[in-house]
């Protein structure tokens, strides 16, 4: 089991949902259950810090920013397959389970650090871009409370995933820097 990842990867079902970049996006039979929990995930935060006190307006906009916290989830993922494709060392699989997209590698010999790190450093590089580039446009337009959460979320993203707590990416960058070789 990975951590995170609340479900057995190698024993249970996975489907396919599609392929992007020549990497195919799985899922766990357990998978639909992200969608609720990213929704309730979503009205919380809107209820928290809402503006409004109206309860429809707050459940829409908790499963708005559901939507967008699965959508940083999704550039994450994205990250990694360019970072691996950079490195020569192509992704084969994203897996979705209810909490976690777990990258998954073909490779046929041990690969150096140089590859390790490049696979695992851009998934948080994409979520520092979308995250920068979406609070700039917030704060030059100030017309949209989805565009400050999205940053904040990639933001979120790439700081909680560059912890170095094992499976992290932050973790793996650690690991292969004292081993660099």
């Amino acid at each position: 089991m990975t951590l995170f990842a609340f479900e057995t990867i190698e024993e249970s079902r996975q489907r396919k949902l599609f392929t992007l970049l020549e990497v195919d996006f799985l899922s766990t039979h357990r998978f639909w259950l992200n969608i609720p929990l990213m929704a309730i995930a979503g009205i919380a935060v809107a209820v928290i810090f809402s503006l409004t006190d109206q309860v429809g307006s707050q459940v829409l906009v908790g499963l708005g920013s559901g939507l967008l916290i699965m959508l940083s989830n999704f550039f994450h993922g994205l990250g990694h397959i360019i970072g691996s494709r950079k490195v020569n060392a192509p992704m084969t699989a994203l897996i979705m389970t209810v909490t976690v997209g777990v990258t998954h590698f073909e490779d046929r010999v041990e690969q150096g650090s140089l590859v390790h790190v490049g696979r695992s450093l851009d998934g948080p590089t994409l979520n520092l871009a979308f995250g920068i580039v979406a609070i700039a446009i917030y704060l030059f337009t100030l017309d949209s409370h989805f565009r400050l959460f999205f940053g904040i979320v990639n933001l979120g993203f790439c700081v909680l995933i560059s912890l170095p707590i094992p499976p992290l990416d932050g973790s793996v960058n650690l690991r292969e820097l004292r081993n660099w070789r």
